[in-house]
């Protein structure tokens, strides 16, 4: 068995979409189940949210920022939803992002 590959997104955009009929179920994630299943893994990062990005680094050290701007689904891969639980702050409101706590993982299977 190889190293196995896993894809961490923010949501699920209409444009990663193949062809094809496929049937999404999501599971949530705790973080220690995160970091249990990116270890001795190969994590590719789509997220572009900079503050998201600093708690999956904290997460996962071996997490490597996508080259590519968008990911295509593709049934193998392990996918990992993440994002932050809020990111729309009060008007004239920076996102203050303190606490791991304040991150939404879900793991996305694919059939």
């Amino acid at each position: 068995m190889g190293v196995k590959m896993i894809v961490v997104i923010p949501s699920i955009a209409g444009s990663m979409l193949p062809k094809e009929p496929l049937n999404f179920r999501t599971e949530p994630l705790t973080l220690e189940e995160l970091i249990k299943l990116t270890q001795n893994a190969v994590v590719i990062n789509y997220n572009r949210h900079p503050t998201t990005n600093q708690l999956l680094q904290q997460l996962i050290p071996n997490i490597k920022q996508s080259e590519n701007s968008e990911y295509h689904i593709n049934k193998e891969d392990i996918i990992i939803m993440a994002s932050l639980a809020n990111r729309s702050p009060s008007p004239g409101q920076e996102v203050n992002v303190r606490s791991l706590d304040q991150l939404v993982i879900f793991r996305v299977f694919v059939s």
